[in-house]
């Protein structure tokens, strides 16, 4: 009843945070603002460079927080024997690629920091698809490693080409991934192979299968080995049907070092769901520890479910002079205690959006 009396927003974030809690994540509450210098240091990091920035009352440069994870990672206790689960429902403040303007982006999402072994790993992905289950039964995880393309790129010395191709690889541009390769005279067979580890995208029990004759280094095999060992708990777990495998899944090689995700529902052209392994990350920060997590992303979910929620009521009751009062009471009452929002008045008000229309 109580998630029926909710907007869909608050929902959805009541399931989670119950997910999270039940899983024995605890949560992690910040404030709005952090010092500058820690986004000026990690703008890589950052979806966008664009900070909202402040003085604070000491002189020092402050900024609304464009990210959660930084944050996370700068004021954490964990390490090697001690691992923080930690779950959050935050906003931050970055500007929108396509109006230019600053928004407020609600989301919530769960970090591991500490000792990440396989179970740990597997749990955060499990964790991912139960997440993304809250939304849509009708989604699927997209996950990739780090080490497979990166180790077919550790003999390319130039930084330069190495940072177009992992772009073409980020937009699955094989045309012009062939012809940076050309330009930078990489070995053909490296070439090759590169490009067909960008092909690979299939279920994960699929994709393992094309993956196999494409191993040749010692760090593509601890790579896929991984893989194929998340897959096989996964498997055992009854969840491996909704994970996909796509190599042309890249983020920021100076943060990411192992699995990376982003997780999508039908209905929204791009993912709600993203994250990974940052060990990088913590290592900027001297803290030798793992760490991994996602994060969802509250404000296109809105907008997906807009059109199914636009309503203000479940039920409209009209009375009039002539009605029995204690009629409408008691019907109103009956229907709220179903769990069912209702609005008692003497006429429809203005602009107001309901599903039933009762006249007692």
């Amino acid at each position: 009843m109580l998630k029926q009396l909710m907007s869909t927003e608050d929902s959805i974030i009541y399931s989670l945070k119950t997910l999270y809690k039940k899983s024995g994540y605890s949560e992690f509450k910040m404030r709005r603002f952090e010092e500058y210098s820690m986004y000026a240091q990690n703008k890589s990091f950052l979806m966008s460079e664009d900070i909202i920035t402040f003085n604070g009352m000491g002189g020092k440069l402050l900024a609304l927080k464009p990210d959660v994870t930084l944050s996370i990672v700068k004021n954490t206790k964990a390490d090697t024997d001690n691992t923080e689960k930690i779950f959050y429902r935050e906003s931050v403040f970055r500007a929108d690629k396509q109006s230019h303007e600053y928004k407020e982006i609600n989301q919530i999402g769960l970090e591991v920091l500490g000792n990440i072994d396989k179970l740990a790993t597997v749990e955060i992905l499990q964790l991912a698809m139960k997440s993304l289950e809250v939304v849509s039964p009708d989604y699927i995880l997209d996950i990739s490693h780090m080490g497979l393309i990166m180790s077919c790129l550790d003999d390319l010395e130039q930084a330069q080409a190495r940072e177009e191709i992992l772009g073409c690889i980020g937009s699955k541009n094989i045309h012009d991934l062939k012809n940076i390769c050309m330009k930078y005279s990489v070995d053909d067979d490296i070439s090759d192979r590169i490009v067909k580890l960008v092909g690979v995208g299939a279920d994960i029990k699929n994709a393992l299968e094309m993956l196999k004759p494409l191993i040749i280094s010692d760090g593509m095999k601890n790579a896929y080995d991984e893989l194929f060992e998340i897959y096989e708990l996964l498997n055992l777990l009854g969840c491996s049907d909704k994970i996909r495998i796509d190599l042309s899944l890249i983020n920021d090689i100076d943060y990411y070092n192992g699995i990376v995700m982003k997780g999508y529902i039908k209905g929204i052209h791009k993912d709600i769901l993203s994250g990974g392994r940052y060990d990088n990350l913590t290592q900027k920060f001297n803290k030798s520890i793992g760490a991994m997590g996602f994060a969802i992303y509250m404000g296109d979910l809105l907008y997906f479910y807009s059109d199914k929620n636009d309503y203000d009521a479940d039920v409209l009751i009209l009375y009039n002079e002539n009605s029995d009062l204690s009629a409408v009471v008691y019907e109103a009452e009956k229907l709220r205690s179903e769990g069912r929002i209702v609005r008692v008045d003497n006429k429809i008000p203005k602009n107001f959006k309901y599903l039933e229309l009762e006249q007692l």
